[in-house]
This record gives C-alpha cells, sequence and structure tokens, in this order.
C-alpha cells in the first residue's frame, strides 16, 4: 500500500509547529523592551515587569539583566525565584 503524501502547505504547516513551539511572545516582547536597560540598572522595574507576565520571584530578589528561557509551553511557570536571591 502507498503512502499518501502530504501537501506542501501542510508539510510547511507541521515544520513550523515543530519550530515555533517553544517561542514565547510574552517573554520576548518583554526581554525587547528591557533591551534597552543596562545590566544593573532599573532593576526593582525590572523585577517587577518580570512579575507582571507570571514570573515568580521572591520577595527581596531583583533581575539585574534579561533572562532567556528555554522549552515547551509556559516555562515562565516552571521557574521560581526564591527570597532574597
Amino acid at each position: 500500500m502507498q503512502e499518501r503524501r502530504r501537501s506542501l502547505p501542510i508539510r510547511v504547516a507541521y515544520a513550523l509547529g515543530g519550530e515555533l513551539h517553544c517561542l514565547h511572545p510574552r517573554l520576548r516582547l518583554l526581554n525587547a523592551l528591557l533591551f534597552f536597560l543596562p545590566r544593573s540598572c532599573a532593576n526593582f522595574t525590572r523585577t517587577a515587569l518580570y512579575r507582571l507576565i507570571g514570573l515568580r520571584v521572591g520577595r527581596g530578589s531583583l533581575i539585574l539583566g534579561t533572562i532567556e528561557l528555554i522549552g515547551t509551553g509556559r516555562v515562565w511557570e516552571r521557574l521560581h525565584i526564591g527570597e532574597g536571591a
């Protein structure tokens, strides 16, 4: 029995889905905005913005630079930065 070939648009959509499944728009957008802040500048604002998108950052902790998370799904929900870190 001969295997039926998929059409080109379906194969392209399948390939793109495999490549883009770990593209996290909210993290990318925030990192694009924070790109213009020098490291160790506006740390309280940077930390507050990461909290706003759902990253769990403990009290007394600061984020000094951009964070790049790689993985599938809502990766920011699997990261927890403890208190005072």
